[in-house]
C-alpha cells in the first residue's frame, strides 16, 4: 500500500504520525505523496504535518530538503526556505536548478540579507549563465548592497 492510500485510509491526521509508520517508506515515496496531498486544498496540513516528519527521519536527503523548501516557500516562512535550501545547494552542488537560486535569494531577500542574496545569485549565473531571472536579482541586489555600503561610510 502507498503512503499515501494509508494515510487517506487511515484518514490520518497531523497528531497521528508515528516515526515507525512513516520511516517504511522512502524519501521519494515522501515526497511524491507530499506533492499528490498538496493537489487538494483540504490535505495541505496533511502535507506539512509529512514534510515535518520526513525532514525529522531524513535531515540531509535531497526529496525531503526539496519539499521542504517548497513547503516553506508556500507558508512564506523565509527562515525555513533558507534552513532547507542552503544544505540543498550543498547536497545538489553543481546540479542545483536555476529555480531552488530564485527561492533562497527571494527568501533571503525577504530577510533583508541582501549581501547573502547577491552571493547566491552570482552562485547562481556561474552555473546558470543564461538565467535572465538570475541577472536581474544580482542586478536589483547589487544596487541595494552598494546603497547599504553608502550608507555605512556617510555615517
Amino acid at each position: 500500500m502507498s503512503l499515501y492510500q494509508h494515510l487517506i485510509e487511515q484518514a490520518q491526521t497531523a497528531n497521528f504520525f508515528t516515526q515507525d509508520m512513516i520511516k517504511r517508506f522512502e524519501p521519494v515515496e515522501i515526497r511524491v505523496t507530499i506533492q499528490a496531498l498538496l493537489a487538494s486544498p483540504e490535505h495541505h496540513d496533511l502535507a506539512h504535518a509529512l514534510g515535518d516528519a520526513g525532514i525529522a527521519l531524513y535531515p540531509e536527503d535531497e526529496d525531503m530538503l526539496t519539499v521542504n523548501g517548497f513547503l516553506a516557500v508556500l507558508r512564506q516562512d523565509w527562515a525555513q526556505v533558507i534552513e532547507h535550501l542552503q544544505p540543498l545547494l550543498k547536497v545538489r552542488a553543481g546540479r542545483t536548478d536555476a529555480a531552488t537560486f530564485h527561492a533562497l535569494c527571494i527568501a533571503m531577500q525577504k530577510r533583508m540579507d541582501f549581501e547573502a542574496a547577491l552571493n547566491i545569485a552570482c552562485e547562481g549565473l556561474v552555473h546558470h549563465p543564461e538565467d535572465k531571472g538570475l541577472a536581474e536579482f544580482q542586478a536589483v541586489l547589487q544596487h541595494h548592497v552598494n546603497s547599504l555600503e553608502q550608507q555605512r561610510h556617510a555615517q
